[in-house]
């Protein structure tokens, strides 16, 4: 090794090596990952189910400013909490 005594860095502090350090971040999930295959096709097969449904239902709520397909704030509510499901 190299003879490092009495180096400093500019602002007297000694200098030090900077070691990359592997993130922690999704760690402990990615141990479930290879279980996930059957919640996800699940969760798609729901997802399917409700499309048809919504396709099937023309109901229409005039209520507000615009006209809206009941259906579709249902399907907005469903994927909000698919995605909080699997978050």
């Amino acid at each position: 090794g190299e003879d490092i005594a009495g180096t400093e860095e500019e602002d007297g502090r000694a200098p030090t090596d900077s070691v990359p350090v592997e993130p922690l971040l999704g760690l402990a999930s990615s141990a479930f990952d290879k279980y996930m295959g059957p919640y996800i096709a699940l969760e798609e097969q729901s997802m399917d189910e409700q499309l048809v449904s919504s396709l099937e239902d023309r109901t229409v709520d005039t209520r507000g400013n615009h006209p809206v397909f009941t259906t579709s704030t249902k399907l907005f509510v469903y994927i909000k909490g698919s995605i909080t499901r699997c978050t």
